[in-house]
């Protein structure tokens, strides 16, 4: 079974996998750096003492006073020193153990004029050599020194340097493990936020959104995964709308067909016995009744079609109007030429709008049966003789299409009530006015989606005032 590492632990294993090797180069640089000060530091001092002794006495050709003189000027440094004359003889005194190199390195140098430095043996035993030709003042060699100084003083300090980092570089190291747990705690924790958005969106709360963290990165994945969460959520709110109101489409007319289908299946079996009996009179009044029931259940169908279509995501919705400019004063007009055909001796008048409209952004035929739906209403519910008023105003940025009428209104209770679906007032089921209940539910559904809104004030025995509100298009759209 393949083992799965902690996203923590390798945050850990990243900070004292780095830390670590970073402390322990460090330390060897540090450790080099002090060492070749130290090495570099010693064969400038050996130098700098022996060029200084040999040109003291440069003014003397005697190689005997020099190698004393010098051996008391190196002395000091704890050196070794020896001289050979031009012909490779030694030349007392000479200063500790040397000479460290042999005679044929000593000719070389004379020969060539030059000096050299170099490291001689190995650990507590090796030695800084300095060797240098002995010329006088009109170039000619005399002959040559060797001065030397042990390594050990110098080891012993770099022995005690790496002691030093050893033990810092462990202790650092130890540090850099205690730190990394709760290091990679504060780091991972904007990660285990979003852990625990993810999972509280999986157990179902779509509504959860991830907190964005000041971590650039972080930052844009919580932002990003928000977002995305935003479509689902936004999908599948539509989605479950769209389910619904195919629900309720299904609900609604089966539970509105009911009736008139039982009507048809009466009317159906009378008929058939008349047209048995040779009944003519009853077959005629049986064909008339069906009809009428036709006519009413391919109008409430219609009616459905139309709100399940309406009931759709926004985007669904707008994407079936068929927008276009409207004046609203001759778009008004026109609905009230119709009216005056439509009214029963009510007296309808048309009031001329007191400010000036600018054009609106809709349906034509959709705001054609929204505007005469409620007239078809305020017509059914006004007795004749009194006054439907059709009127235009201007609210904000808003048209405002106001059907007014002095009909038997509309009780308190039930002003809440009127936009839903199948719903009708007690007066109109006292009175037997016909209809299905869907028409002001369809005026809701046109004007919001829109983007309008719908306002309805009445009272009962002086009439009811509806306004239709829509967006006016600005002359700098």
């Amino acid at each position: 079974m393949k083992t799965h590492l902690s996203f923590r632990g390798l945050i850990i294993l990243f900070l004292i996998g780095t830390m670590i090797p970073l402390l322990v180069m460090v330390g060897l640089v540090v450790f080099r750096l002090q060492q070749t000060y130290l090495v570099n530091e010693a064969q400038n001092r050996l130098i700098s003492f022996v060029q200084a002794g040999v040109e003291r006495f440069s003014n003397s050709n005697d190689l005997t006073l020099l190698a004393v003189n010098l051996s008391e000027h190196l002395r000091v440094l704890g050196a070794d020193m020896f001289l050979q004359d031009d012909h490779g003889n030694p030349v007392p005194p000479s200063l500790g153990t040397g000479p460290w190199l042999d005679s044929a390195i000593h000719a070389d140098i004379r020969g060539a004029q030059k000096s050299s430095m170099q490291m001689i043996g190995s650990g507590d035993s090796s030695r800084l050599v300095y060797l240098a030709a002995i010329v006088d003042q009109t170039k000619n060699v005399l002959g040559s020194v060797e001065a030397s100084l042990p390594m050990e003083g110098i080891n012993d300090q770099l022995n005690a340097l790496r002691r030093w980092l050893t033990l810092i570089i462990s202790i650092a190291s130890a540090l850099a493990v205690v730190l990394a747990i709760p290091l990679s705690g504060v780091i991972i924790r904007p990660l285990k936020i979003l852990v625990g958005s993810v999972e509280r969106v999986r157990q179902g709360d779509l509504e959860t959104r991830a907190p964005i963290p000041a971590v650039h990165e972080l930052g844009q994945l919580a932002t990003t995964y928000n977002q995305m969460l935003d479509r689902i959520s936004d999908d599948f709110k539509n989605q479950t709308r769209l389910v619904e109101a195919m629900r309720r489409f299904a609900a609604d007319a089966s539970h509105e067909l009911r009736s008139p289908l039982s009507v048809f299946r009466n009317s159906v079996e009378l008929l058939g016995k008349a047209v048995q009996q040779n009944e003519h009179r009853q077959v005629t009044d049986i064909l008339s009744i069906l009809r009428k029931e036709a006519d009413s259940m391919t109008e409430m169908v219609d009616d459905l079609l139309l709100l399940a279509r309406l009931d759709q995501p926004e985007d669904t919705v707008a994407s079936t109007l068929r927008l276009e400019e409207i004046n609203p004063l001759p778009f008004l007009e026109e609905i009230y030429e119709r009216s005056r055909l439509l009214a029963r001796g009510q007296q309808i008048e048309f009031v001329w709008p007191t400010c000036e409209l600018d054009p609106i952004l809709a349906d034509r035929e959709m705001l054609r049966r929204a505007l005469n739906n409620i007239i078809e209403n305020a017509i059914i519910y006004t007795p004749p003789k009194r006054k439907i008023y059709l009127k235009l105003d201007k609210q904000d940025n808003y048209c405002c299409f106001i059907i007014e009428d002095q009909g038997i209104g509309i009780a308190p209770d039930q002003l809440d009530k009127i936009y839903e679906r199948f719903y009708r007032s007690d007066e109109s089921r006292n009175r037997r006015i016909p209809g299905t209940g869907l028409g002001l539910a369809i005026v809701a559904a046109i004007v919001r989606a829109h983007g309008g809104m719908i306002k309805a004030e009445s009272e009962p025995g002086r009439g009811s005032c509806f306004q239709l509100q829509f967006k006016q298009i600005s002359p700098s759209d």
